[in-house]
């Protein structure tokens, strides 16, 4: 994906959180992922946060699904 932003373009993205860790599988079948672990790898490929807000995803079974909306901005 940083391949592919222009010079100072940003990607847009949500995760399912997870407090600590890379990632999981939840027993929906998702993935869930740590902010830490998504903002590590993309700083490995030349992408640094922009800007985050934690937020409700959706609702399952009665139940909010936490998560993050997230920017990421190419150097």
């Amino acid at each position: 994906i940083a391949g592919a932003l222009a010079p100072s373009g940003t990607l847009a993205y949500s995760i399912e959180l997870v407090p600590d860790g890379r990632y999981k599988l939840q027993r929906t079948g998702r993935f869930g992922h740590a902010q830490k672990y998504v903002e590590d790898l993309a700083a490995a490929h030349g992408l640094v946060p922009a800007a985050s807000r934690t937020v409700t995803l959706r609702t399952e079974n009665g139940a909010e699904v936490r998560g993050l909306i997230g920017l990421l901005q190419r150097r």
